[in-house]
C-alpha cells in the first residue's frame, strides 16, 4: 500500500489513516495478484487445519487451567480452614486462589490476545479496556 509523504506510516493499524488518491480502479496488477493470493490462502485447508489445532489446544489449556483453579480452591477451603475478610489468619487463604486465578487464567489470555489477534482489534480493544 502506498501512501503519500504527508501521511502517518508509523501507525500499525489495519485500515488507511489518510486517502491517497487511488481507486481500486487504479491498482497495479501486482497487488491484485498478491490480494488474490491472501483470498487464495485463507480458504487453504492447512491454514483452517491449523486454525482449528489452535482453537482445541486454546479450549484444552483453558479447561486445565479452570480446573487448577478449582482444585486450589478446594484445597484451601477444606484443608486450610476456609476463606475469612476480616483479617484473620484465614483471610491468607485467598492468596494461592488470587494467584492462581490471576497468573494463569487472566495473564494467560491476555499474553494469547496480544500474540493472536490483529493489530486493529488489539487497538479498539485496549482504548475500550482503558476507558473502563
Amino acid at each position: 500500500m502506498h501512501s503519500s509523504p504527508s501521511c502517518s506510516s508509523s501507525c500499525s493499524l489495519s485500515l488507511p489513516l489518510c486517502s491517497t488518491g487511488r481507486g481500486s480502479e487504479s491498482l497495479s496488477t501486482e497487488e491484485k495478484q498478491e490480494s488474490r493470493r491472501a483470498a487464495a490462502a485463507a480458504s487453504d485447508p492447512s491454514v483452517m487445519a491449523s486454525v482449528l489445532s489452535f482453537y482445541l489446544s486454546y479450549l484444552l489449556l483453558l479447561s486445565l487451567s479452570v480446573c487448577v483453579l478449582v482444585c486450589v480452591s478446594v484445597w484451601s477451603s477444606y484443608w486450610r480452614g476456609g476463606f475469612a475478610w476480616d483479617g484473620s489468619a484465614l483471610q491468607f487463604n485467598w492468596h494461592p486462589v488470587l494467584m492462581v486465578s490471576g497468573l494463569l487464567l487472566l495473564y494467560g489470555n491476555g499474553e494469547i490476545k496480544d500474540k493472536y489477534i490483529d493489530s486493529h482489534s488489539h487497538f479498539c480493544f485496549s482504548l475500550l479496556l482503558h476507558n473502563l
